[in-house]
């Protein structure tokens, strides 16, 4: 979702005495707060996209504390009573407790291919679809999908996937762990997380090194097993 467009409303005023703070006015409110912000590339009326980008260290009253109250409390809405340990269908009938999980990965890299060791290495995102109903809510504002916090990863019920033909990988943490999740108005959940791995291949070489090969990339459910 785009910030509102609030430069019509918002002058800027520096003080002389301190090159490194900033007055803003929210014209609507007529509130004030002093931003802690490089003022020295600020000129006295400035354009309000150079607070966009430094306002992460600036609250303007009105701006976006109503915005983030009601993400706050969605949030708190659809995790209240949440249990991970459940799968989405548990209260269903035994015949329609699965589960429906769409996968595709985007292929950022392929970097070896080993004939001798009949496997192959790639980095890519791993993306996985579902629908959890229990995690549905009322888009009053217009969010389109919430984007969770890592820190709320955990909570969230997760599809019991597993790579058949992995030898072994890894996911990638710097500077945070490389995963997102966004959870729509009607429940979908969209998992993604960059993955690094080395994957088995089964290779005929009768007609090496004229051969050609076809390596596949196979994921299940411990379910199915």
């Amino acid at each position: 979702m785009n910030p509102p467009e609030l430069y019509p409303f918002i002058s800027f005023t520096r003080d002389i005495n301190d090159k490194r703070k900033t007055t803003v006015e929210n014209k609507l409110s007529g509130d004030t707060v002093k931003c802690f912000a490089n003022a020295r590339k600020m000129k006295p009326h400035c354009d309000v996209r150079i607070l966009l980008v430094t306002g992460w260290i600036c609250n303007i009253p009105g701006a976006w504390t109503s915005s983030n109250i009601t993400m706050s409390t969605v949030l708190g809405d659809i995790f209240d009573g949440y249990d991970k340990k459940l799968s989405p269908k548990y209260d269903h009938a035994a015949s329609d407790r699965q589960v429906v999980v769409t996968v595709n990965i985007f292929i950022n890299s392929m970097f070896s291919v080993s004939e001798a060791n009949m496997d192959y290495s790639m980095s890519m995102f791993l993306r996985e679809r579902w629908v959890d109903e229990r995690l549905r809510y009322v888009d009053d504002q217009n969010f389109t999908r919430l984007e969770l916090d890592y820190s709320l990863f955990d909570q969230v019920w997760m599809p019991d996937m597993f790579i058949l033909n992995e030898k072994f990988s890894n996911f990638h943490e710097v500077t945070i762990p490389n995963k997102m999740v966004h959870v729509y108005p009607d429940g979908t959940v969209q998992y993604s997380a960059r993955v690094t791995g080395t994957f088995f291949c089964k290779m005929n070489l009768r007609k090496y090194p004229f051969d050609t090969q076809s390596c596949h990339f196979e994921v299940e459910s411990c379910n199915e097993l």
